[in-house]
């Protein structure tokens, strides 16, 4: 979703089946680092980045701050094209 001064990505998936059990319980999801890197860097430019898990599906949110110049036309304005 394009905001005027923001970016926000949510992505919703299916666990696998035999990861449903692990609901709510980040220790037991697998994979790497990958997303606490990402989380790392967003928050470095006041960007957030978070995960859960519930219902036998995952959902990541991120929040993607842009700074526009006042004399520039606005994020969505842009995208428009």
């Amino acid at each position: 979703m394009l905001r005027p001064n923001a970016i926000e990505i949510t992505q919703i998936n299916p666990m696998k089946e035999d990861m449903a059990g692990a609901d709510e319980r980040d220790d037991e999801l697998p994979g790497g680092h990958g997303l606490a890197s990402f989380k790392k860097q967003l928050e470095s430019y006041q960007g957030t980045l978070t995960t859960s898990a519930q219902d036998g599906s995952w959902t990541l949110f991120a929040y993607i701050p842009v700074t526009v110049i006042d004399d520039s036309p606005g994020l969505l304005e842009q995208v428009q094209v």
